[in-house]
């Protein structure tokens, strides 16, 4: 009894989560060009969902937050390294994001 239970409550913890699940694309990206705007914004286009008509932006309220996502982009570039966005607006990397669309995060594997 105590197992049929168990089994029933996390069947129903298991169908609550999956149904408000938010889902978001992680893609392996290339960027290909990057700038800091005189509004303070980082913006940046890439190979596949943030295309050269469609600037993306780290939309960091911190300021010395926005230097760091500058300078891990940089560095991305100069290596020729990809960067892996959270894009919590799309559901797969074959979509292209909204003008200005901002990661919810990224980051860059050796």
């Amino acid at each position: 009894m105590t197992k049929l239970i168990k089994t029933m409550a996390f069947s129903v913890a298991a169908l609550f989560l999956s149904s408000n699940v938010a889902y978001a694309a992680h893609c392996g990206e290339k960027v290909t060009r990057l700038i800091i705007h005189r509004d303070g914004n980082v913006y940046f286009s890439t190979d596949k969902t943030c295309v050269e008509n469609g600037w993306c932006k780290l939309d960091f309220e911190d300021p010395k937050q926005a230097d760091r996502g500058y300078s891990m982009l940089l560095s991305a570039t100069i290596a020729d390294k990809k960067v892996t966005f959270t894009w919590p607006a799309i559901s797969n990397c074959d979509e292209i994001n909204a003008q200005h669309a901002s990661p919810e995060y990224f980051d860059i594997r050796p």
